[in-house]
């Protein structure tokens, strides 16, 4: 992808704890929820290529319907764009 990449962001919410405390820990060996998708940053790529989202959300990345849509990624958030 190369120097077209808009980088150097954390992507969701940083915890405020990472300890049993944590909001998002759900108790298994430390394990923690993530505040978003991974899928947000895969929506944005597919908008990229010019797939059609809709059919993107339900054939290929079904687990995003599971997250506030505020949450995907555009193309345009993702990619510098000129």
């Amino acid at each position: 992808m190369g120097g077209g990449v808009n980088g150097g962001r954390m992507l969701g919410s940083y915890p405020t704890a990472l300890d049993e405390r944590a909001d998002v820990n759900i108790g298994r060996n430390h394990r923690m929820l993530p505040t978003t998708a991974w899928e947000s940053v895969w929506y944005g790529i597919a908008e990229w290529f010019g797939a059609d989202t809709e059919r993107v959300i339900e054939e290929v990345l079904p687990n995003i319907a599971n997250f506030p849509p505020a949450s995907r990624m555009t193309a345009a958030q993702l990619m510098r764009t000129a």
